[in-house]
């Protein structure tokens, strides 16, 4: 599978960033088509699936640019996650957070 994903200079999520971060991150998976690996709207497959091998490479090239995208400290966060689904979730459950502060902060 080419890698349709091009080299962009994004902030890479340092903690005070997540919502920006992850809607510029998700557009960038959306375009790569590994959004739906990376989100687990398709979850991993049997091993005796004759698409596994097509699975995994979305998954690794998911967990890639995830990886890239983030800064030293949140990269140790997920280092020991896979797939890519579990490295998403991860990151939104450590840094997501609903409460009014942020949504302020995002508005600006």
């Amino acid at each position: 599978m080419p890698s349709s994903v091009r080299s962009y200079n994004l902030d890479k999520l340092d903690g005070t960033n997540y919502l920006t971060w992850a809607m510029r991150v998700t557009l960038l998976l959306k375009h790569a088509s590994i959004w739906d690996v990376a989100s687990g709207m398709t979850p991993k497959l049997a091993d005796n699936s004759p698409h596994l091998h097509d699975w995994n490479t979305k998954d690794l090239q998911a967990q890639k640019e995830i990886l890239f995208h983030l800064g030293d400290r949140q990269a140790q966060l997920v280092q020991l996650c896979t797939p890519s689904t579990t490295m998403w979730s991860t990151l939104r459950s450590h840094y997501h957070h609903e409460d009014l502060i942020t949504r302020v902060t995002y508005l600006k």
